[in-house]
């Protein structure tokens, strides 16, 4: 990015319709359940006394990942800590009620 440029935003709600579903959750919901979107938001504020993975430094590389209706969201991988601060929000956007496991 240059000097002026704007980032770019993330749009959870765009991905409420899932792009792999070829329309299967409307064809197997009754007409009389009115699925709506929705967004879940995950606020993760920090990890305590981790178990080290890497014996020689006694250390870890903690990230958070999770999962929901097929909607998975992770956050920031932190380097080298056994008690991170993440202080990160994940989004998953979803259809309630979901016809997944």
């Amino acid at each position: 990015m240059g000097p002026g440029d704007k980032p770019p935003v993330h749009d959870p709600t765009k991905n409420l319709k899932d792009k792999n579903d070829n329309g299967m959750n409307e064809l197997f919901t009754p007409s009389r359940v009115q699925m709506k979107g929705h967004l879940i938001t995950f606020t993760v504020y920090r990890a305590e006394h981790l178990a080290p993975l890497d014996l020689e430094t006694n250390l870890v590389d903690p990230y958070v990942k999770v999962a929901y209706a097929g909607a998975k969201a992770e956050s920031k991988t932190i380097f080298k800590k056994r008690n991170p601060e993440f202080n990160e929000e994940l989004n998953i956007a979803c259809k309630i009620p979901t016809m997944n496991s």
